[in-house]
């Protein structure tokens, strides 16, 4: 059938009109051509409304949707409920895909028979004009739960786990398991994956790199700050804890590392606040020292256990925000 839907992609958009085309323009050059692409417009302010209509005109397989503001979570779902594909695809509005990405997704997920498949990917930090590559380093299929939770470390230490644009999601196998995004603030990806998780059984890593990510500009993510990121954090603690349960798995060592982890990382968001803003060091102690409150009891029984050199430097880097401070900058002006 030339009509066929195989893969129904799905993008939330909040004010992204100078980005829509490009994503658009990525999606439409597609080799493969059994696609529709669901625009699900979330109360834009901007002119991304019209940047819709203008692409829904010309080209049959796109739909717009229209909903007041209801955060990334629920728009996904919203337009997940529309998919007509057998498969489907999370994409941001201000990224791209490579020219063979819905091929390379597809035929993998068919010749496996996969109810998720995970790609690399490009990031591309439009700040600091570099480019990272996160992939595995081999082709490789899992034909149980079992034997996806011994991949879950592989994929949370090469970056390839929490967001769902580097994912293929077999639509039966979403509908069967009722997946669908958290209604949170921040970090919704993680949380459905961390759900998702729970029941595949047939997963297949590939390592080509379909998705090109952009990072690091003003109003995204990666520079937007608040209050409830440690919020967030203790949200996603719960459910990996619940992961983990579901898996048969105890390690308060691993959490606790997560803990400090997270807070050293999240300084890198505060850099990248500053640099993309040109706010100054008062302005970064200010945000940071917000921060910190709920992590000095937790520290204070750190310090009493023995752990290694890259965690105190960690530890230490979150006592003293100008530390923090000297230290990212190094490491994001590499």
């Amino acid at each position: 059938m030339n009509n066929e839907v195989c893969i129904s992609i799905i993008l939330p958009c909040y004010n992204v009109g100078d980005y829509i085309q490009r994503a658009y323009e990525s999606i439409s050059s597609q080799s493969f051509e059994k696609w529709e692409a669901i625009f699900v417009d979330d109360g834009s302010t901007d002119n991304t409304s019209n940047k819709l209509s203008e692409i829904s005109i010309n080209d049959s397989r796109v739909t717009i949707i229209r909903q007041k503001n209801s955060g990334r979570g629920i728009t996904r779902n919203n337009g997940a409920k529309l998919a007509k594909g057998k498969y489907l695809y999370f994409m941001d509005p201000d990224d791209e895909i490579e020219k063979d990405a819905l091929k390379i997704l597809y035929q993998n997920s068919e010749q496996t028979n996969s109810e998720i498949t995970i790609s690399g990917y490009t990031e591309i930090d439009v700040v600091n004009k570099n480019e990272k590559i996160f992939s595995v380093a081999e082709r490789e299929s899992f034909k149980s739960n079992y034997a996806v939770k011994k991949v879950y470390p592989t994929l949370m230490n090469n970056k390839l786990f929490n967001p769902p644009w580097n994912k293929l999601y077999l639509r039966k196998f979403w509908i069967d398991n009722n997946l669908q995004f958290p209604d949170v603030k921040i970090g919704q990806d993680a949380l459905l994956n961390l759900l998702a998780f729970r029941y595949v059984n047939k997963l297949t890593l590939i390592t080509d790199k379909v998705y090109k990510y952009y990072i690091g500009r003003s109003g995204s993510a990666q520079t937007a700050l608040s209050d409830i990121d440690f919020k967030y954090f203790d949200i996603n603690q719960k459910y990996e804890r619940e992961l983990f349960k579901h898996w048969g798995i105890t390690d308060e060592d691993y959490f606790l590392g997560k803990k400090i982890s997270f807070c050293f990382a999240d300084s890198v968001k505060v850099f990248r606040f500053i640099k993309s803003n040109n706010q100054g060091y008062k302005e970064f102690v200010s945000l940071w020292s917000k921060r910190q409150t709920k992590e000095k009891s937790r520290n204070i029984r750190i310090l009493k256990n023995k752990i290694d050199k890259v965690n105190f430097i960690k530890l230490i880097a979150l006592k003293f925000p100008r530390l923090n401070y000297i230290i990212q900058k190094r490491i994001v002006d590499k």
